[in-house]
């Protein structure tokens, strides 16, 4: 595959490049389609495919560990002569350096890419070390090596994210003078430094007044005051556990928030009931809470909150709290596409307030995912009520636009009743293009429900049984 360079290929190709010389078989004889598109928008597609894919997350630049630099600019360039030339030719493909677990030979892309990349481009980087590398020792060298590379370009930073395990601390970052970060707008750091270390790289962070994305790992969001968590679009800080007036504080401070997932502790029924505002976030539209079972969850924090944007929701939910997601949707206004419900053994008798929930959220939802541990809020009738139902002489189906429907069956299913759910659906043309039951104890799949699955399989379903 073109994507599969040796090291050797490589460092053949660094002295072909310099020299001006072709590295591989000119294919210019070889007419093909893509040929005949212009040059300008050649160099468009060459910048967005040297990029990494972006996921939900919109700080993340990550890529399989199997790779230790992400070499699609590099590949692109090796194509022919003319993808050569236009690739020397545009700073934008060079950019993006996504490293892990770095060795020598990322030390020298990291000087060929920043050459590459010129004088003036904006830079991504990204530097993950793994906890169990194989020579710590090594990695720590080599990582020094390329931060040798990368701190003097510190006025070009963008995004940058890093991972360090066993690197201690590296000075010439912590002591970058504010000004020399004026440009970045995402940062993701996840470190084993102590933390009045971390500290300090977070106070020339922050006043970068470009920041918009942040993924930290220790407790430096709680001040709300501070002018760079106020205008931020995106937090990620799931083992932040957040008071309830820190979070609300958070809430109201940022109002450009679109993203946000952090932990937020469990309070007492007292606690609660002196909650009386009622925080609204205009433009959040994704939310993601993380808490224990213990106490009043997360989930109530939402008879306090008004999202009419909100578009994604994920939560661990306890006894009664379906019930406050469906007032939460209901007065909100919103309409959700996802959504992801865990919990445990509280919900025992709750099933009912659940179906009628998603009832309530059903017309929209486009990918589902409920895990709910040690109870039988999952059994027979949750399957049963995804059928197509007949009401008052018309068709009735629980979640029509659902892609992605994922569920933990808890109780044993007889025989069928996965299988005839997913038929009646594929009838209807409401079958979910990805479907995963997740089974408890010793629950199995029977012969026909796997045999009709294995059918509708032809027809586009991508289905899985644990």
């Amino acid at each position: 595959m073109l994507s599969r360079i040796l090291p050797d290929s490589i460092s053949r190709y660094f002295v072909a490049a310099e020299q001006h010389t072709d590295p591989a078989p000119s294919q210019e004889d070889h007419h093909s389609p893509i040929q005949s598109l212009p040059p300008e928008l050649l160099q468009e597609i060459f910048a967005f495919s040297a990029s990494p894919f972006p996921d939900p997350r919109p700080v993340s630049m990550k890529m399989p560990r199997r790779m230790r630099f992400q070499t699609n600019s590099l590949c692109i360039s090796r194509v022919c002569r003319q993808w050569r030339y236009l690739s020397f030719a545009t700073p934008e493909m060079w950019s993006w350096m996504i490293i892990s677990s770095p060795d020598e030979l990322c030390v020298k892309l990291v000087q060929y890419y920043l050459r590459r990349a010129g004088r003036t481009q904006p830079l991504h980087l990204s530097l993950t070390e793994y906890p169990w590398p194989s020579s710590p020792e090594a990695e720590n060298q080599f990582t020094l090596a390329i931060f040798a590379l990368w701190i003097p370009e510190a006025h070009r930073w963008k995004r940058i994210e890093f991972e360090f395990h066993h690197t201690p601390p590296i000075l010439d970052l912590i002591n970058l003078s504010p000004s020399s970060l004026g440009g970045v707008t995402s940062v993701s750091l996840r470190t084993r430094w102590p933390e009045e270390t971390t500290q300090l790289f977070w106070d020339i962070l922050h006043t970068s007044p470009a920041l918009r994305e942040v993924q930290w790992p220790v407790q430096l969001l709680r001040d709300p005051n501070s002018a760079s968590v106020a205008q931020l679009t995106f937090i990620c800080a799931p083992h932040l556990d957040l008071s309830w007036t820190e979070f609300f504080s958070l809430l109201s401070c940022c109002t450009r928030l679109r993203d946000i997932e952090v932990g937020v502790a469990s309070i007492t029924e007292a606690e609660a009931r002196s909650t009386t505002r009622t925080i609204l976030v205009p433009s959040l539209e994704t939310l993601l809470l993380v808490s224990d079972s213990s106490g009043i969850g997360a989930c109530h924090l939402l008879d306090y909150t008004r999202a009419p944007n909100l578009r994604e929701l994920k939560m661990y939910v306890s006894q009664r709290d379906p019930t406050v997601l469906r007032r939460f949707i209901f007065e909100s206004g919103c309409v959700l596409r996802k959504l992801t419900l865990k919990g445990t053994n509280s919900m025992r008798s709750e099933e009912g307030v659940l179906l009628d929930f998603l009832l309530q959220a059903s017309p929209y939802l486009t990918s589902l995912e409920v895990c709910m541990l040690h109870h039988d809020l999952l059994s027979c009738r949750t399957i049963c009520a995804l059928s197509p139902q007949i009401v008052d002489g018309a068709i009735s189906i629980l979640l029509p636009s659902v892609i992605s429907l994922i569920i933990l069956v808890i109780d044993s299913v007889p025989e069928g009743v996965i299988g005839d759910m997913l038929l009646r659906r594929a009838q209807h043309g409401a079958l979910p293009w990805i479907f995963e039951v997740h089974f408890a104890r010793d629950n199995k799949i029977q012969a026909w429900d796997k045999e009709i699955t294995s059918q509708l399989q032809k027809y586009g379903l991508r289905a899985s049984y644990y």
